[in-house]
């Protein structure tokens, strides 16, 4: 005698039931453009900050004259990013706009970007790495700060040299690490 097996059936969503799956396909890789266009237009937004930063600009940091012109490509909005980002990162600050890119990318291309918990540490790695990298680094006139790694690379370099008791070759070190952590953020 067969053995009768009950067959357990899920229910469709409200969604699964209006639109046929081709459909919700369609909507899906639509969500997915979208999203890595963002991403692109973000990063590209955050390089472009930077690329055109002035620290006379007024932003959160630096009172500008009444009615003074900004002279960043991207605006008040672009001021206050590129100054927020190079004061505290310097130019790991660009580590951001080139994740940004490099995942807009991926998504375009259909790559998965899993798992994203590592990608995202990798990023914030990378970018302490490149502060404390650019940390020796005399910024001329272009940072309000004398170093191109900002505040916290500068103090990434001083954590690391308190803890492991070298002073040279710090800066070398953490330019290793950051291109260690790049292909992790972007591949």
């Amino acid at each position: 005698m067969a053995r009768r097996y009950k067959v357990k059936r899920t229910s469709k969503s409200r969604m699964a039931r209006i639109f046929p799956d081709p459909v919700q396909a369609f909507v899906a890789r639509r969500i997915v453009d979208t999203t890595g266009i963002l991403f692109l237009a973000l990063g590209g937004f955050m390089l472009l900050a930077i690329a055109s930063y002035n620290r006379a600009d007024p932003s959160i940091n630096t009172a500008g004259g009444v009615g003074g012109d900004v002279q960043n490509w991207m605006g008040g909005a672009g001021a206050s990013t590129a100054d927020l980002l190079l004061q505290t990162l310097g130019l790991g600050g660009t580590i951001f706009g080139f994740t940004m890119i490099a995942w807009g990318w991926a998504m375009l291309a259909r790559r998965s970007l899993s798992p994203i918990w590592l990608r995202f540490t990798a990023m914030i790695f990378g970018a302490l790495a490149t502060a404390a990298a650019f940390a020796r680094v005399s910024s001329g006139d272009w940072l309000a700060q004398p170093q191109l790694g900002g505040s916290g690379g500068m103090k990434m370099l001083q954590i690391s040299a308190d803890l492991f008791g070298l002073h040279g070759g710090l800066g070398l070190m953490a330019g290793i690490w950051a291109v260690i952590a790049f292909p992790l953020v972007c591949m």
